[in-house]
């Protein structure tokens, strides 16, 4: 993709954008923009952003000396006569429309479905992927386990990517024929408007309960931010599906303008072997337990069912469906325990979790979990909450503490956990084998907080770190030590 600087200044102009311009070489074309000044190559666009820690009128210096041809702000900046500079009336809506237009308005025409909610994304996300794909349809994947364009796909670094790479891998998946795509939209992401103009067909509320209020400070900024998705980014004829058994999903279900779909009250069976239940005289028999997962599996299936796709179709399917990883993962063992390693977070999640566990046939029933730090402290006592009310056995530990301290993130946890018995193991790897070492027929052990995810963020480092690889190491060394 390329543009000319003259093609970018008629396109704000048009658009009523444009302020004013300076030191604009018409015949300039830029190749590329950029928000991240390290990503500045020759002939890019350098956009200027007062983000959430810093401004990035800080780094035009940078931009410049990387390559940057012109910079794009809202406020006048003076900047070196190597580039030029364009000033604009509303540096987030400019951004946006210049990078959908840009990038040629990608995925335009085709179905899209956005994903919000504080815990479900990831799943019901996959389960749709996976559904439209088993139907031979190809379906691209925007989320917290990776960037899927429609052939490739790479690790994700959040759960929804800057506005520059938004566009990119829209692109990415018109060129390599999509028909379809599926994403998480965060609240930080509506928030930051990482998702521009973007209209979806379809807008799916997982939930709505305490998390990020470091960020959002209460919990009515958050359901506005998640609000945005359905007020803001909806089609006309888009449709809605709304989990209404939450105050907030039925708050938003009266307050959403786009047609709204709630979750069927089904009688659902629940055993070892997942869950039982008949939807519109199709029986479902599907690979994972608990309520919240039924909710997951159910919005799926009611999108997936919109866009065309025969019930029988999705009940075969879905009975093949092998997981989503991180997300409730069983790990197979011979000790005759259930493990498992799922990625709940929050007071809610860790408490459906291991509420939808106590009702399965065991004999012990036992957790794992810590809280990140630099996050909202308010997790430190919901979890704990949730671990004392349903957990025989307790173990806390390190999450990603980020630049905190270990020790004080434990500490705080403790504070809650007064009358129980607990262990405390600031290494998470002892924390696993410790609990792995302990485990007998029919126990089951639930490792809470970090899911799929292969690292452990420690004083700003990310080191290499996975949950899965730690469980299966701890289970060869019981293994040989019964030999």
């Amino acid at each position: 993709m390329k543009k000319s600087l003259q093609e970018i200044i008629d396109f704000l102009k048009a658009n009523d954008l444009l302020i004013d311009q300076k030191n604009i070489s018409s015949s300039q074309f830029i190749y590329d923009i950029q928000l991240d000044s390290r990503l500045v190559r020759d002939n890019n666009l350098f956009l200027v952003f007062l983000g959430y820690a810093t401004h990035g009128k800080l780094f035009i210096k940078d931009a410049i000396k990387n390559g940057a041809k012109c910079i794009l702000a809202e406020e006048f900046i003076e900047v070196d006569d190597k580039a030029g500079f364009i000033r604009v009336r509303n540096i987030a809506e400019a951004s946006a429309k210049l990078c959908q237009w840009f990038q040629g308005d990608p995925m335009k025409g085709k179905v899209s479905i956005g994903v919000t909610g504080t815990n479900g994304k990831t799943s019901t996300s996959y389960l749709i992927q996976y559904l439209i794909k088993k139907s031979n349809k190809k379906c691209g994947l925007l989320g917290s386990l990776f960037y899927d364009n429609g052939i490739t796909s790479v690790e994700a670094d959040r759960t929804t990517p800057d506005l520059i790479t938004f566009y990119k891998k829209l692109a990415e998946m018109d060129h390599n024929k999509c028909d379809y795509f599926v994403m998480e939209v965060s609240s930080h992401a509506l928030d930051q408007g990482r998702i521009g103009c973007h209209q979806f067909d379809y807008g799916i509320l997982t939930n709505l309960t305490e998390e990020h209020l470091d960020y959002h400070d209460n919990m009515e900024s958050y359901y506005k931010a998640k609000k945005k998705l359905f007020a803001k980014h909806m089609l006309m004829q888009g449709q809605c599906f709304i989990n209404t058994r939450n105050n907030y999903g039925l708050r938003l279900s009266k307050e959403a303008t786009c047609l709204t779909n709630t979750i069927s009250e089904l009688d659902v069976v629940y055993d070892l072997s997942g869950m039982k239940f008949e939807y519109k005289n199709m029986p479902f028999h599907i690979p994972m337990i608990g309520q919240y997962n039924f909710e997951n599996c159910f919005q799926a299936i009611q999108v997936c069912e919109s866009i065309g796709i025969p019930l029988i179709e999705l009940s075969k399917n879905l009975t093949e469906f092998p997981g989503v990883p991180g997300r409730m993962q069983a790990v197979s063992n011979k000790i005759g325990a259930g493990i498992y390693i799922d990625y709940a977070h929050t007071g809610d999640a860790l408490d459906n979790a291991l509420s939808c566990l106590k009702k399965l046939p065991h004999n012990q029933l036992k957790v794992i979990f810590g809280c990140g730090g630099n996050r909202d402290p308010l997790k430190r006592k919901t979890m704990a909450k949730a671990a004392k009310k349903w957990a025989d056995e307790i173990i806390i530990t390190s999450d990603n503490p980020r630049m905190e301290d270990p020790e004080k993130i434990l500490e705080d946890i403790e504070k809650y956990l007064d009358s129980v018995t607990y262990q405390k193991y600031i290494d998470r790897t002892t924390a696993i084998h410790t609990a792995i070492s302990g485990l007998c027929k029919e126990d089951i052990l639930i490792i809470a907080g970090k899911g799929h995810e292969n690292y452990q963020e420690i004083n700003g480092e990310k080191i290499p770190f996975s949950d899965l690889e730690v469980v299966n190491d701890a289970l060869n060394r019981v293994q040989q030590q019964t030999i």
